[in-house]
């Protein structure tokens, strides 16, 4: 049995040359697994307050679990990791994300303003202690 530890908070990017489209994700690196906060927690408005709620996304409720030959791996969900994670990207308008927590962008000018401009204030995000 191995259990991962120590979820870290990051940021994937893809980024299709053909298509020329970048999409970044943040999400949480469980070790075996990095989960999409823009998928995992969501936000609502209600009496000009917003909360955050981590919803239930299967098959990861409360831990991520993988069995091979002979190794059972699993890490236990860190709801408010994620939740932490995704405000970050909600409130900060500078890296380039959406409310939803999701950054698109197509053709060379786009990726460029992205690459050179919100990819250094992410990286403030993300080194910045919640």
């Amino acid at each position: 049995i191995r259990e991962y530890k120590n979820a870290k908070q990051t940021i994937v990017i893809d980024y299709d040359r053909e298509k020329n489209t970048l999409d970044a994700r943040a999400v949480i690196d469980y070790g075996l697994e990095k989960i999409d906060v823009s998928k995992s927690v969501s936000a609502s408005h209600r009496m000009g307050k917003v909360s955050f709620e981590r919803q239930i996304f299967l098959p990861y409720v409360n831990h991520i679990m993988r069995i091979s030959e002979k190794t059972i791996s699993f890490a236990k969900i860190e709801k408010q990791k994620e939740i932490d994670l995704f405000k970050k990207f909600y409130y900060d308008e500078n890296c380039g994300f959406n409310k939803s927590v999701r950054c698109h962008r197509e053709g060379e000018k786009q990726i460029a303003k992205f690459a050179f401009g919100a990819f250094s204030e992410i990286q403030k995000l993300l080194c910045a202690k919640t």
